[in-house]
C-alpha cells in the first residue's frame, strides 16, 4: 500500500504533457509573438523540450498531437491565423484568444504581458 501511495504522489507532482505544452506556448508567444502556426510549432516545441523531441517512439511531436493535447484546455483548437498580415492564412493559434488567456491563468497561474502586438512592416507607397 505504501508503494502505491508513493507512486500516486509522484504522478500528481509531475505536470501533464498538456500543462508542459501550455507553458512552452506561453514562453514562445512572448518570444515570437502571439500568432503561431501549427507548422512553426512542429519545429519550435521539440526544440524547447526533450519530452516533445522524443514524444512518441523517438519521434518529435507533430501538429496533430499538439492539437490533441491542447483541446482539453478550454477547448483550444487551431484556426486560420494570418501571421504575416496577409490575406491568406495558415492553421495555427493566437495566444490572445480568450481560451488561451483562460488556460494560462487557470492552469499556469500566468498572464501574458499587456500591450503585446505583432509588428508589421508596411510597404512604401510609390
Amino acid at each position: 500500500m505504501r508503494a502505491a501511495a508513493i507512486k500516486l504522489s509522484r504522478e500528481h507532482n509531475e505536470p501533464s504533457f498538456g500543462k508542459c505544452l501550455l507553458a512552452i506556448l506561453f514562453d514562445l508567444s512572448i518570444r515570437h509573438g502571439p500568432l503561431l502556426t501549427s507548422k512553426q510549432l512542429e519545429h519550435l516545441v521539440p526544440a524547447e523540450s526533450d519530452v516533445f523531441a522524443n514524444y512518441q517512439n523517438g519521434r518529435p511531436i507533430n501538429k496533430y498531437q499538439i492539437a490533441a493535447l491542447l483541446k482539453p484546455y478550454c477547448n483550444i483548437q487551431p484556426k486560420i491565423v494570418h501571421p504575416r498580415g496577409g490575406k491568406t492564412g495558415d492553421r495555427g493559434y493566437n495566444t490572445t484568444w480568450p481560451e488561451f488567456k483562460l488556460a494560462f491563468r487557470h492552469y499556469l497561474g500566468k498572464e501574458l504581458p499587456a500591450g503585446r502586438s505583432v509588428v508589421r512592416s508596411k510597404k512604401p507607397r510609390k
